[in-house]
């Protein structure tokens, strides 16, 4: 998150547990982002993220300003996923935040 704040980025997670679970889970994992709830999964159906058996499918998506879609990476791998989310915010030429 370190090196994600760098750039002229939001960062946010969507899940379709409840506001319980994903106020633990966040906690638990000291995300420093929110952690948006799609306990009716309409958002996760809307964007075709939803498994075979009930949950959502670990993507990220790369939104511009405009909203217009630049990436989606569905081979996200949890241990690698931020250094590889900023290989990718270079490749796609993303601004840095002014310092």
């Amino acid at each position: 998150m370190k090196q994600l704040s760098k750039y002229q980025v939001t960062v946010l997670g969507a899940s379709v547990d409840d506001v319980a679970a994903n106020r633990r889970f966040a906690e638990m994992h000291g995300y420093p982002f929110p952690l948006l709830c799609d306990s009716d999964r309409r958002l996760a159906k809307a964007l075709g993220v939803v498994s075979m058996a009930g949950y959502a499918k670990r993507w990220t998506y790369v939104v511009d300003p405009r909203g217009t879609i630049r990436a989606i990476v569905k081979d996200v791998e949890p241990e690698t996923h931020g250094r590889d989310l900023l290989k990718l915010l270079q490749s796609l030429k993303v601004p840095r935040k002014h310092a």
